[in-house]
């Protein structure tokens, strides 16, 4: 009876650790996760600007070695998301009804703009800075 007991915490202990590893493989991919949720909330807001996205999506961070220091505990992501929806980018007076969009007048956004950001972490506090955008990429992610 005690084995059955014993043998039943080892797996619901095991199965815990599992859903965490799964979440997040290590420290590297939990901080880049991390590095994704500070460049969605600090998305360029200001709808003027060249590196404003409306509907971004295809989020993904890739650890920048070259910027980052171990020694320093400072982690350097370069984050980026793609632009799928253009109907963010039609006049008001071109709407159909139940579509929502901004008003931007004259803003081109082509389908699958990239945008770059650099999400720097140092001791797991974090700040975006949005780089540029590059035009244009398919739902494979692939550049055309």
């Amino acid at each position: 009876m005690q084995f059955k007991f014993f043998f039943t915490i080892f797996l619901f202990f095991l199965n815990i650790i599992s859903i965490q590893s799964d979440e997040c493989s290590g420290a590297n991919s939990c901080m880049a996760l991390k590095a994704i949720e500070n460049a969605k909330i600090n998305k360029v807001k200001e709808r003027s600007s060249s590196l404003f996205g409306c509907k971004l999506s295809d989020w993904s961070a890739n650890l920048n070695k070259e910027k980052s220091s171990a020694k320093d505990k400072i982690k350097v992501y370069d984050v980026f998301a793609y632009e799928r929806l253009l109907v963010c980018y039609k006049q008001k007076k071109d709407l159909k009804d139940g579509e929502e969009a901004f008003d931007v007048p004259k803003r081109k956004v082509p389908p699958g703009t990239r945008f770059h950001a650099e999400v720097k972490c140092i001791n797991d506090s974090c700040s975006t800075t949005w780089l540029n955008f590059e035009c244009c990429y398919d739902a494979n992610l692939n550049k055309y």
